[in-house]
């Protein structure tokens, strides 16, 4: 009974995880800010905020699809302007990200 049982749970198992399909899901986000330009670290927490908003977006989405998101998958691609500031300066910096991430649904 217990060989059964053993053979039978892997493919159970497996025959789940068939049933799901793999898509990507998109979402955008945008920081902005004045900074001076002697400070590094103001430009990049913008950067952050922006990535870190548009991945919570693509998360969102592949919920909304009654998906489950693979937030290891995340990608960003993030533009700021402006990406340099002169040390006497300041500037206003907005930043904005598009990102990806793998959602796996559930058929």
């Amino acid at each position: 009974m217990k060989k059964i049982f053993l053979i039978s749970l892997p493919l159970v198992l497996l025959g789940l995880t068939a049933f799901a399909s793999t898509t990507y899901t998109q979402g955008s986000g945008s920081a902005s800010g004045y900074c001076r330009g002697n400070d590094y670290f103001c430009p990049r927490n913008l950067q952050d905020r922006s990535e870190r908003d548009g991945k919570y977006q693509a998360e969102f989405q592949c919920r909304m699809d009654s998906g489950n998101p693979l937030s290891f998958t995340n990608r960003c691609n993030t533009y700021c302007s402006p990406n340099y500031i002169p040390p006497d300066q300041n500037a206003y910096v907005q930043c904005r990200s598009t990102c990806t991430v793998q959602c796996q649904i559930k058929q």
